[in-house]
């Protein structure tokens, strides 16, 4: 369980209202919301890379203050925006690098590591690739190279920030598919601007509305045309097919107050 209460995030304009919500194994959270309104701050700080203002956040009954970095590492896992690993090492590399916080004393790999590491290789479809550096790579393949390490990772808890960001269809339709069958025995954090991708991924979500209120419910309460302009300020159409509702962006004039 991931319980966060009275988050006041760093960076944010001081009158931003404060964060409270508590999720549970096969719930998975959407934040949606406008650019540079905390939505990947937030997922910082609850893996602790940022320091939050105020309030807290627990895993189950601890704080996460209080939990040391491996275990920590355990725990929360995120697949972020930027990058900090050198793109001169191998696909392989970068994906086994998730089993560190799992290495023993000895700081040495077991074949149960090295096998889940290509497990997640594959399941990626990173096979063809697994010898070849980063900077070889393209946009959605390195995306799929970091999914595949937190995937590696297997922390209780996911955060991903776009997680969707430079995957074409295929893999994107794979990636939610493979989300919601994790979930059931993980808690799921993404951020998202696809408001579709929200609609068939999340069963809760968080948003951050124009007035700088933090609103969260499940999913099915919040996606409706009049609360997603609140959040962006421009008009929705919604369509019903088969596939559930569909929200779509009103282009033009008339689309913005």
């Amino acid at each position: 369980m991931l319980t966060v209460k009275n988050l006041k995030l760093p960076h944010l304009d001081e009158n931003t209202l404060p964060i409270d919500f508590e999720l549970t194994n096969g719930q998975i959270l959407g934040v949606i919301g406008p650019n540079a309104c905390g939505k990947s701050t937030l997922l910082r700080s609850l893996c602790a890379i940022e320091t939050p203002v105020a309030g807290d956040v627990f895993i189950g009954q601890r704080a996460l203050h209080q939990l040391d970095g491996i275990t920590r590492a355990q725990h929360v896992g995120l697949l972020s925006q930027e990058h900090h690993i050198g793109l001169n090492i191998s696909v392989y590399e970068t994906v086994l690098s998730g089993q560190y916080p799992y290495l023993n004393h000895n700081a040495q790999l077991t074949e149960e590591a090295v096998n889940h590491t290509l497990a997640s290789i594959e399941l990626f479809d990173l096979k063809d690739l697994q010898n070849r550096e980063l900077s070889a790579l393209s946009g959605g393949e390195k995306q799929r190279v970091y999914l595949a390490l937190l995937y590696n990772q297997s922390p209780h808890i996911w955060l991903l920030d776009e997680p969707t960001n430079h995957l074409d269809l295929g893999h994107q339709i794979k990636l939610v598919s493979l989300l919601k069958d994790k979930s059931k025995n993980k808690t799921i954090i993404c951020t998202l601007h696809d408001i579709n991708v929200a609609a068939k991924l999340c069963t809760h979500l968080l948003a951050k509305t124009l007035d700088g209120r933090w609103h969260f419910a499940p999913a099915a309460e919040l996606l409706n045309v009049k609360f997603l302009k609140q959040v962006y300020g421009v008009a929705f159409d919604q369509i019903d097919s088969k596939e559930g509702q569909i929200f779509m962006p009103v282009y033009g004039e008339a689309a913005i107050d």
